[in-house]
């Protein structure tokens, strides 16, 4: 019975806090005239990473280094796979020429460099620091083009007054909140179930703990879709992965340094990279996540935790 519960209070956490992040972030980039995708990168996309952060710093403190790396790599491979394919199911996916020919590429560029970053240095404090680093520069790039490609904005904010802009930042904080918390108790019957079952850390923290912390952006994506605001879908999806390897991995190797155990170098890491470049190749040349290829990546993701459980 409290598993039951568990399972249906973190849903419905989620449902109502994917909601009020999607107005919130919605209503705050039209006060601002910011567009959607840099809305979806910051505060949706880093927003709703948030459980993967507290998941992978905890799991390094008490030296569960697969778990920490784990719950990061899966939750990247379930965020294109799984999420990204999900909202296309519900609603295709057009694919924005800015999207495709910069976002979706600079992506890619970054988890490759992760990669080869993770097969030569473990994450000591110097690392984590380079990381940090580069979503400081990620950051202030997004918000470059968005300066640059946004019309007049003060004649857009000048009808809002500041009681209504910070109302709407609030919602969406508080939608993310919701989010954290619906996620939090989702992981932690799944996580009773698993110990139950038996499975390696690794394993637990490439399926369970990843899909349970991406279960913010799952709602946030799909409520966004539903409501054809495409560039936060984009936006929190690309914005989420990126964080996730620089952003919570920098402030894991600040908070703990751990070496990159070697199932993640050898196997996880380049999986996450194949998938990556096969979904950005996907953006670049069709220009559209189709509901064809939502299936088709879903089915790519099943196979892929099918192979974890029997496997490893």
């Amino acid at each position: 019975m409290s598993v039951l519960f568990g399972l249906l209070l973190g849903i419905g956490l989620l449902l109502v806090g994917g909601y009020a992040v999607i107005h919130g972030s919605v209503q705050v980039a039209r006060m601002l005239g910011l567009s959607e995708f840099f809305i979806g990168v910051v505060l949706i996309g880093f927003g709703t990473s948030s459980p993967e952060l507290f998941a992978s710093v905890s799991a390094a403190w008490h030296g569960s280094a697969g778990l920490a790396f784990g719950n990061v790599v899966g939750s990247n491979i379930a965020n294109l796979l799984l999420i990204l394919a999900l909202t296309a199911v519900i609603a295709p996916i057009p694919v924005s020429e800015s999207v495709a020919t910069k976002d979706a590429p600079i992506l890619f560029a970054l988890t490759a460099g992760f990669v080869m970053v993770s097969f030569i240095f473990p994450l000591g404090r110097i690392v984590a620091m380079c990381y940090l680093a580069v979503i400081a520069a990620y950051i202030w790039s997004a918000r470059s083009t968005d300066q640059s490609q946004s019309s007049d904005k003060s004649s857009v904010a000048a009808s809002y007054t500041q009681r209504a802009l910070w109302t709407n930042v609030g919602i969406a904080i508080l939608g993310i909140t919701l989010l954290v918390f619906g996620a939090s108790k989702l992981i932690d019957v799944a996580s009773e179930i698993a110990r139950t079952v038996g499975v390696s850390e690794t394993v637990i923290g490439l399926t369970i703990v990843a899909f349970g912390t991406s279960l913010p952006e799952l709602f946030s994506s799909v409520m966004a879709a539903s409501k054809r605001k495409i560039g936060l879908v984009f936006g929190n999806i690309i914005g989420s992965n990126v964080y996730n390897l620089y952003g919570i991995l920098g402030v894991t190797g600040v908070v703990a340094p751990t070496a990159v155990p070697g199932d993640i170098r050898y196997f996880y890491n380049p999986v996450m990279l194949i998938v990556t470049g096969l979904v950005v190749y996907l953006m670049y040349k069709k220009r559209e996540v189709s509901r064809k290829a939502g299936w088709w990546m879903i089915g790519g993701y099943v196979v892929y935790t099918g192979i974890l459980y029997t496997f490893f």
